[in-house]
């Protein structure tokens, strides 16, 4: 049981870890086969992506539930991400690993994939993973990440700090790509002014 004080822990003693199933898609199904292309940067799921696999009793045995977070381990981007309902019934793909935590601990969901996404964590992956073409994590390396647990109003104080990081983030691109357009059009526009200048 957790304190009201920081403490170290290993993700093992906090969360359980699964790996995510191999299974064929198809055009249809009854619950959406989760893939690391399926979210963009800020770990939201693509709208437009729909049921694709046509559940059997294994993969029934599969389906996450509300808070498994799904840990990218193949590839260059070992991103986190939360599974929540409002996405439909989901299974994880081969690609991911599957954490669920333990009842016991006082973890937030989303504390545990802010710590997974750091950039502290980031650079443990890269100086563990294996594979030169496709590097992974293995499940023995995930278990061992050593992780700060802060008391719950803590994890709630660091989501709250980088929700507004995240929205800042978001806000800059869209000035960003809105000067860029405004510039694109100030231009054009002089092109077109030169053009009909010389026409004359």
């Amino acid at each position: 049981m957790l304190t009201n004080k920081n403490v170290q822990m290993h993700l093992k003693d906090i969360a359980t870890i699964a790996s995510g199933i191999y299974a064929k898609p198809s055009m249809t199904g009854e619950a959406i086969y989760l893939q690391a292309t399926y979210f963009d940067a800020y770990g939201r799921l693509d709208a437009t992506v729909k049921p694709d696999l046509k559940l059997n009793s294994r993969q029934q045995k599969h389906l996450l539930q509300d808070g498994d977070i799904l840990f990218a381990a193949k590839g260059l981007k070992n991103f986190s991400v939360i599974y929540r309902e409002v996405m439909g019934r989901a299974v994880a793909s081969s690609v991911f690993f599957v954490i669920r935590i333990e009842k016991h601990s006082r973890v937030n969901p989303e504390f545990l994939a802010w710590c997974l996404n750091h950039p502290e964590s980031q650079r443990y992956y890269k100086a563990y993973a294996k594979g030169s073409s496709i590097p992974s994590i293995s499940k023995k390396v995930l278990e061992d990440l050593d992780l700060p647990i802060p008391p719950m109003h803590t994890q709630s104080q660091i989501l709250r700090l980088q929700q507004l990081h995240n929205r800042e983030r978001e806000l800059i691109e869209k000035i960003d790509r809105f000067k860029n357009q405004v510039m694109q059009a100030l231009m054009m526009r002089k092109a077109k002014e030169n053009t009909s200048t010389h026409g004359k």
